[in-house]
């Protein structure tokens, strides 16, 4: 779980200068090469907001966890939740190893 400083794919980001193939693509590959799978969330897409206005809001889901094959099948109820920013540029993000709901995204 942590805060990655980039995205997978465009859908992770809106506002602000376009993130580049290159630097989207190497996140990628660090994701398949450290063999992890990024377990998603429930919530709001985006954990990191710099509370602009207008053309200037920039809104990215920097924060995720990550979790190899042996660590999901061993909590395969695991959530991860995006919570409410409450005025800070980051939301918090918490994990659930036995959660009672079905996973989002």
């Amino acid at each position: 779980m942590g805060d990655f400083n980039d995205i997978l794919n465009r859908e992770e980001k809106t506002g602000g200068l376009e993130t580049t193939e290159r630097s989207m693509q190497m996140f990628c590959d660090f994701v398949r090469d450290c063999k992890v799978l990024d377990i998603g969330y429930v919530g709001y897409p985006f954990t990191w907001c710099n509370h602009r206005e207008g053309g200037e809001l920039i809104r990215i889901r920097l924060d995720r966890v990550l979790g190899n094959s042996s660590w999901c099948l061993q909590y395969p109820k695991v959530v991860c939740y995006h919570l409410d920013m409450a005025g800070a540029d980051h939301c918090p993000v918490m994990m659930d190893t036995d959660a009672k709901i079905e996973k989002g995204k």
